[in-house]
């Protein structure tokens, strides 16, 4: 993709955090330039800076039991299939402050809906049922892997994943913008070429072995 043509993302975060350090948010597509701005907004919607200018990418709420609810995959992924997500501490695994979201279609939450490890064990799903993963560094939004399940490659699941991990990021405020320093796979390679999120992936420098099994979720 020409980078000319790549746009930015801006985030709104509104009212106080919540327990967990959580707010609702909504992430813009702005041009390049503004890539990476960031509002508080400690009162309502009403003074939300960016409303009337800019296009809304995908944003986050809470359900009723305090989970986070993301939408916006109907326009960002819109031929991946109805999913949720499982928020994973994957520094145990990997260190260096680590985290991951990982997706699942079934039908045992609405779609968007984002569940901790504890939730996820007293479910009858297995590891093996997920459709894709994203890890990435807290500190700093690198993103270390990406995997999608062969049976759902080429259907926007990848972008799915990428949308779980961004509004999860900024939901809690932390620094970095979710990037990719140039280490692929052949098919990540072609994943990265599809990405309209200006500089956000370096040149293709290291060649990754191929992730050929799911990561892990407990």
């Amino acid at each position: 993709m020409n980078n000319s043509k790549r746009t930015g993302r801006a985030f709104v975060r509104f009212g106080s955090p919540d327990q967990l350090g959580r707010r609702a948010t909504i992430a813009y597509r702005v041009p390049r330039e503004l890539d990476g701005e960031r509002y508080d907004v400690l009162s309502g919607v009403d003074d939300d800076p960016l409303v009337h200018e800019y296009e809304t990418v995908w944003q986050t709420s809470f359900d009723g039991a305090g989970r986070l609810c993301i939408s916006g995959s109907e326009s960002v992924a819109p031929d991946a299939p109805s999913a949720w997500y499982v928020a994973v501490d994957a520094a145990r695994h990997f260190g260096d402050g680590r985290r991951a979201i990982v997706v699942f279609s079934s039908e045992h939450f609405a779609r968007g809906t984002v569940i901790d490890e504890m939730e996820f064990v007293m479910l009858p799903v297995n590891n093996e049922d997920q459709i894709g993963t994203v890890i990435w560094t807290k500190s700093t939004g690198l993103i270390t892997e990406i995997y999608v399940a062969p049976e759902h490659r080429r259907n926007d699941v990848g972008l799915l994943a990428l949308l779980g991990a961004a509004a999860y990021h900024h939901s809690f405020g932390w620094d970095g913008l979710l990037h990719n320093d140039g280490k692929r796979t052949l098919l990540g390679q072609q994943f990265a070429l599809s990405i309209d999120i200006a500089d956000r992936i370096a040149p293709h420098v290291e060649l990754s072995p191929p992730m050929d099994s799911e990561p892990t979720v407990n």
